[in-house]
């Protein structure tokens, strides 16, 4: 089926007078590829086309897509992205990608930006100073995440992570969220769009976690955009920029329009069975992946079905190995890990011990609120040296 007169009318958006070379050579992947991208896509939610692009740019830093992040650029400064926002793309994704990762990226961003003449360096966007910038970004990090939880966080870390708290609220909040340019709650979903790219199957979760909070303020991320921005973060026209390598074709960059789908989900890809592998000296064989449930409850999210099945869905795949402690979520991570693995599904299970004692792996066992004395799930820590 041909391109529909929407999805014509938003890629001549973005890309005016171009014509897709690949039309010719692969016509019924770019037919249904464009009527995805460009019509049927765009009816899910509610994302103006400058915040789309800027979704996508974000992405495409994350999963390191460096030719199509030069042609989305150029899409994006078509249709009204700025130049100082493109440049708070780029320095919000550093405390998330990694400034070795964003380093060609922001490269490539200023070489775009001189060849449309415009100059640098652009106007300065912070806010701070050295030695202001931990006291704002503390600020700004309770205003996202609320007082308690980050109050939290800091009585709760050992004193040897303690920095990493102090390092936390100065760099990726003092140094980057109190910036302007771009609006909190565009940072967040930006920020979002990026653990998406970088298969964080914890996205949203964790110090900077997303998920609605008692007192949020009304700039908050709604959880319709988050829905939202996952699915409008697929660059909606993958090509190869002009200068790249030549295609397939033997047609220059510039000729070719390289579209194609997005890449397969992890979920789509074969999956391989689990390792298991003999923790020291202890005769116990644990799975090499150990399932984290930190953020299961109060830290990340109250549907304890939704983390019930996480568990379950782990153990199907034959991972023995649940990380949880009871300062988790204030003990609930250790209720629901509790809950999970009632009924006979504790057998074999295996739990890292974490009191007054150093770590050791022992079976679990587990008593909850509908099948034993006790709401919390219990990890016996058999000869344990004291600390």
């Amino acid at each position: 089926m041909p391109p529909s007169a929407e999805a014509q009318k938003n890629h001549d958006e973005l890309f005016p007078g171009h014509v897709s070379t690949l039309k010719v050579t692969d016509p019924e992947l770019i037919e249904y590829f464009d009527n995805f991208a460009f019509d049927e896509v765009l009816r899910y939610g509610s994302p103006d086309t400058r915040t789309r692009l800027m979704v996508q740019l974000a992405s495409l830093i994350a999963c390191q897509a460096l030719s199509e992040y030069r042609v989305m650029l150029g899409a994006a400064l078509t249709v009204g992205v700025t130049s100082v926002e493109v440049k708070e793309i780029v320095y919000q994704a550093v405390p998330y990608v990694g400034m070795g990762k964003v380093f060609d990226f922001l490269h490539a961003t200023n070489d775009v930006l001189a060849d449309r003449g415009i100059e640098l360096p652009l106007e300065g966007q912070s806010t701070t100073t050295p030695e202001a910038r931990a006291e704002k970004g503390l600020a700004v990090q309770k205003e996202i995440v609320g007082d308690e939880r980050v109050d939290q966080m800091y009585a709760s870390a050992p004193e040897d992570e303690m920095h990493i708290q102090r390092l936390l609220s100065a760099n990726c909040f003092g140094d980057h969220y109190t910036r302007t340019g771009i609006d909190i709650k565009t940072r967040e979903l930006l920020t979002f769009a990026m653990l998406i790219a970088l298969w964080v199957r914890t996205a949203g979760q964790g110090p900077c976690r997303r998920q609605p909070q008692r007192g949020q303020r009304p700039w908050r991320a709604a959880r319709h955009d988050h829905a939202a921005v996952a699915v409008h973060r697929l660059p909606a026209h993958p090509q190869r920029a002009a200068g790249d390598q030549r295609g397939h074709s033997g047609m220059s960059a510039s000729d070719v329009d390289n579209d194609a789908p997005p890449p397969r989900r992890p979920s789509q890809l074969t999956r391989a069975p689990m390792e298991h592998r003999s923790l020291g000296r202890t005769g116990v064989s644990v799975s090499k992946l150990c399932l984290g449930a930190m953020m299961f409850g109060e830290w990340g999210t109250k549907d304890h079905d939704e983390r019930i099945r996480i568990i379950h869905r782990a153990l199907d795949a034959e991972n023995n190995f649940i990380d949880t402690a009871d300062v988790c979520s204030a003990g609930e991570s250790e209720v629901i890990v509790g809950k999970a693995l009632a009924g006979g599904k504790r057998d074999n299970v295996y739990s890292p011990a974490r009191s007054t004692c150093r770590w050791a792996m022992t079976p679990t066992n587990v008593a909850t609120r509908g099948g034993g004395s006790s709401p919390r799930s219990r990890t016996r820590c058999a000869g344990c040296r004291p600390t």
